[in-house]
């Protein structure tokens, strides 16, 4: 699937809990548990409305085709 196919497919909305990573590169990795909460938090800031578009830094270690996240740093 194409990049821009993706983002207009995947856009988060309130109701969004799992999320997932599309590098620059083009590969698409899913977010665990530890990840999703990190973007819930970093996304809405308290409140409900989305942010689209989120770019961040993330630590972890990749396990198939999902991120095992360390730390998320929005950017």
């Amino acid at each position: 699937m194409a990049k821009k196919d993706v983002l207009k497919q995947c856009q988060p909305t309130a109701s969004t809990t799992g999320y997932a990573l599309l590098t620059e590169d083009g590969n698409f990795f899913k977010l665990d548990e530890t990840g999703n909460k990190e973007v819930m938090s970093k996304m809405s800031g308290g409140t409900k409305k989305v942010v689209k578009g989120l770019k961040a830094s993330i630590n972890g270690a990749v396990e198939g085709d999902t991120l095992k996240v360390q730390s998320l740093t929005k950017m």
